[in-house]
């Protein structure tokens, strides 16, 4: 069996193509992600707040939001790994480039996600397994649900498996501790890492890493998230609470619902597979990959994952829609891949005359297949087929120019879906249910009841254009439903 490993993972071997799917598969949810936004389907939640807080590092200015408003977005969520983007900035300054960068951040694990693969299974089959994971669907939809800042989670949970499995502790350590720095729930897989870690003597006989340095490594997630939680995120807000606990099923607060998974593990049970959306999305994560991540001890890393996402009051984050399978994505690709490893390793040590390395290629390819027809299922990626995607419309022409009329230094009032098109900018507040209801104190209304109107009614959205010109704004742009109102002097 060493003989073979050696050979399957044959330095000398080029990987060429796999620099080329590479690019080819970043271009491809670049090109989903750009013309989705130029088509105005983009949001000013997430894809707005984000590009207004990385516009102010850029400007080496604290990251204050107006969309979401708070005086330090880190009071927010504790995100401070995104200030690396900052730069990109410097080079093209438009909210486009947060987009494309999503696109090759998602992509990059592709790299230790195929040699992670092919050192357990084989060239052809890490070229499956690559491919699976870069149009399974939790890929998809977290490219196509504009900006968020676990794409920064997706490459580094990838390359912290793929160091871990070449015993390659420094550049393991850095990928499991800058993860604390994306978003304050990564700080729980974190805590996985090391349970991973302290049980890593019973499936790699070979492994560099100490028990003791699991234990530390648990510790150490578990005090991250108790810092961003209760002391970071508090402090940068200005004081108050957390504001994203959804799980009231389970406990309280965080440290109450943790407890609660160890004294009443039943009654979290039952919230997991409470009803049958939940019981389909968890099927659809394990389907495509045959159920192999089972027969995993990476397995492990998807309880935080799951959990967050299935034991969630939030019903949206159940389904398949957003960004919340982001993360589970690399794990399931390579725990299916590693779960493939250990049965043809079981099968070959307690059955000699099945020749299960065989079936290893064709097993690998009926998942790349069935990860081919979530492709047609799934809408995002299939965008790409149809020409008509790629034609502006007049009304996408026409909010073009809307926006053109807008000083860049001037505050606004936009739709939801402009905004993102405007964020660049000291002020801008999306238009909703309070902004209707208060006082206008923008500079610039921009509407346009065609498009997307979430969280209103398009005829919400004309009764206010009508009501604030009678109340000093005046129209100066009115084409194919678009308005655009500044206040008179």
């Amino acid at each position: 069996m060493g003989n073979i490993q050696g050979r399957i993972a044959d330095p000398r071997e080029k990987d060429w193509p796999l620099l080329a799917l590479f690019f080819l598969m970043a271009l491809a949810y670049s090109l989903m992600c750009l013309f989705r936004h130029w088509h105005f389907e983009s949001s000013g939640y997430d894809l707005g707040i984000f590009d207004q807080m990385i516009w102010h590092y850029s400007r080496f200015e604290r990251a204050c939001g107006t969309v979401n408003p708070f005086n330090n977005m880190l009071g927010d969520h504790f995100s401070p790994l995104l200030m690396i983007l900052a730069p990109l900035y410097w080079i093209f300054s438009r909210v486009e480039t947060l987009l494309v960068a999503q696109a090759f951040l998602l992509m990059l694990s592709m790299f230790p996600i195929f040699y992670f693969a092919k050192n357990k299974l084989g060239r052809l089959s890490a070229y499956c397994f690559t491919l699976s994971f870069a149009i399974f669907w939790g890929i998809q939809y977290t490219a196509q649900y504009d900006f968020h800042e676990v794409s920064f989670a997706v490459p580094l949970v990838a390359f912290a498996i793929y160091f871990f499995s070449e015993n390659k502790r420094g550049w393991f350590w850095i990928s499991v501790l800058l993860l604390t720095l994306v978003k304050e729930d990564m700080c729980l897989l974190v805590v996985f890492f090391g349970i991973y870690l302290m049980i890593q003597k019973f499936f790699k006989e070979d492994s560099v890493f100490h028990f003791w340095e699991g234990f530390v490594l648990a510790g150490v997630g578990v005090f991250a998230f108790w810092l961003e939680i209760y002391v970071l995120i508090p402090f940068f807000k200005g004081g108050g609470h957390y504001s994203y606990w959804f799980y009231s099923d389970i406990g309280a607060s965080p440290l109450q619902a943790l407890a609660n998974v160890f004294i009443h593990p039943l009654k979290v049970f039952g919230v997991l597979f409470a009803n049958f959306k939940k019981i389909r999305t968890l099927f659809f994560m394990f389907g495509p990959f045959l159920f192999l991540p089972f027969f995993s001890p990476l397995l492990i890393l998807t309880i935080p994952l799951i959990g967050e996402k299935m034991l969630s009051d939030d019903t949206s984050f159940w389904g398949f829609m957003f960004h919340f399978a982001a993360v589970l994505s690399p794990v399931l690709t390579m725990a299916a891949a590693d779960g493939l490893s250990v049965i043809s390793k079981w099968l070959s040590k307690n059955n000699p005359n099945v020749l299960f390395q065989n079936k290893i290629v064709p097993i690998s390819a009926v998942i790349l297949f069935l990860n081919i027809g979530g492709v047609a299922m799934f809408r995002p990626l299939k965008n790409l087929a149809y020409p008509s995607y790629y034609r502006f419309t007049e009304s996408d022409l026409a909010g073009t120019r809307a926006i053109k009329t807008i000083p860049p230094e001037a505050s606004v009032l936009a739709q939801d879906a402009i905004v993102p098109h405007l964020s660049h900018r000291q002020i801008i507040n999306s238009l909703n249910q309070e902004a209707i209801l208060n006082p206008v104190k923008d500079q610039f209304i921009i509407a346009c009841p065609n498009i997307n109107t979430w969280p209103l009614q398009p005829s919400d959205i004309e009764i206010f254009i009508n009501e604030s010109m009678k109340k000093g704004f005046r129209k100066v742009f009115d084409e194919k439903g678009w308005i655009v109102l500044e206040r008179s002097a």
